[in-house]
């Protein structure tokens, strides 16, 4: 049997099942939810994707992992396979990687609940990018490198605690080949005293969408709102009563609707201006992408140092979009030029959306395709994990 194989079998969880601390912790903490492997060579080598899909909400950062595993298993050659790690959801990958435009491998989509085992192949390639899945990745394969895709800082999405501390960690696994979703968020981790730093690789998302007519049946123009009350980094409430600030003033008046997508669908939400915020609730992603040619000023904070991907496609598509600031996260310019990055107070996010509402609509410089935002990237890191694994 090969060194790789031993190990793996080494680790593989029997039939007496995890340590009790394991046991007592895992319920409630998705980082210590041990994956069973075991070794096989009889099949051919593959991108293993480690992820949940819910064909409801795949936006943003599942959508780009499966996009980034697309596209190593089409510069390696080898197959894909997405591994569901939490409840099986059937879900056509190949028809969504097709209309976005990815190159389509062969590919599976299998699960591993506690009681399913992964057959991995010496010359697989692991992807994980949520920082339990590499947590739970580097536990079950020490030594063994493996992509982590890191898609924000997730240890400010936790208060002070275990959480916190256990997706920082993640940053330090020495097996991981890191490549980092956009340059802003890459400067951030550059700065912490982690194995991210300003060699790592990064992309920036392809995620533009064209320009519509604004032309309004109603006459109204529209104030967009992405709102998400149980997601606090996108400050609900802060966000609420900015708009609501902006629009008793004289600048705006009753010209305007409001309307609110990212949270469920729900009775409106009236305003002392008379205004009601409607809430449209999780569009799908066609949906989405022709009402984001609709909107004329989007207001979507975001209080971590990811740029949100709301922000790039409401800019792309022709709305002057305001949001919040973080840490290096002061100018966004890179991507479009009307995008107001300000204090994320109500003051200041109302005098922005204020400012954007009288403002020219704009326009966004982001890459055409998800292959030309990818094919360097991934290149860069098929080198790295072959340089690890060689050494």
């Amino acid at each position: 049997m090969r060194a790789a194989e031993t190990r793996l079998t080494e680790h593989l969880v029997g039939a007496s099942g995890p340590p009790d601390v394991v046991r007592e912790l895992a319920p409630s903490h998705p980082s210590l939810r041990r994956l069973a492997c075991r070794p096989t060579s009889a099949r051919a080598p593959q991108v293993k994707v480690l992820t949940s899909l819910n064909p409801g909400g795949l936006f943003g950062g599942v959508a780009t992992l499966l996009y980034v595993g697309a596209t190593l298993a089409a510069e390696s050659g080898h197959d894909l396979e997405v591994v569901q790690t939490t409840a099986p959801t059937e879900f056509d990958v190949q028809a969504f990687l097709r209309s976005a435009s990815v190159p389509v491998p062969r590919i599976g989509v299998s699960r591993t609940p506690p009681t399913d085992v992964l057959e991995v192949h010496d010359d697989d390639i692991f992807v994980v990018s949520a920082w339990w899945d590499a947590a739970r990745l580097a536990e079950a394969l020490p030594g063994r490198p493996f992509v982590y895709l890191v898609q924000d800082y997730e240890p400010i999405f936790y208060p002070n605690g275990d959480d916190q501390l256990w997706a920082r960690a993640t940053y330090d696994i020495a097996e991981a080949v890191f490549v980092v979703n956009t340059s802003v968020l890459r400067e951030f981790m550059s700065g912490l005293p982690i194995e991210i730093n300003e060699s790592t690789p990064f992309f920036e998302p392809a995620v533009a969408i064209p320009p519509g007519d604004r032309g309004r049946t109603n006459g109204r123009r529209r104030l967009f709102f992405y709102g998400r009350p149980n997601v606090a980094r996108n400050l609900y409430g802060t966000g609420l009563q900015a708009i609501e600030q902006a629009l008793m003033s004289a600048q705006l008046g009753d010209e305007w609707e409001v309307l609110m997508a990212g949270g469920e669908r729900g009775r409106g939400i009236s305003l002392r201006t008379g205004h009601t915020v409607s809430r449209l609730g999780k569009l799908d992603l066609d949906s989405y992408r022709q009402f984001c040619r609709t909107v004329d000023v989007c207001l979507s904070p975001m209080l971590a140092p990811h740029p949100n991907y709301p922000t790039l496609e409401m800019a792309s598509a022709g709305a002057r979009v305001v949001t919040t600031r973080w840490e290096n996260k002061t100018d966004l310019s890179r991507y479009g030029d009307a995008i107001w990055v300000v204090e994320p107070t109500v003051d200041a996010l109302a005098t922005a959306l204020v400012e954007a509402a009288a403002a020219e609509p704009g326009s966004a410089t982001l890459p055409a395709s998800w292959p030309d935002a990818l094919q360097g990237p991934v290149r860069r890191v098929l080198r790295d994990l072959g340089g690890r694994r060689e050494g």
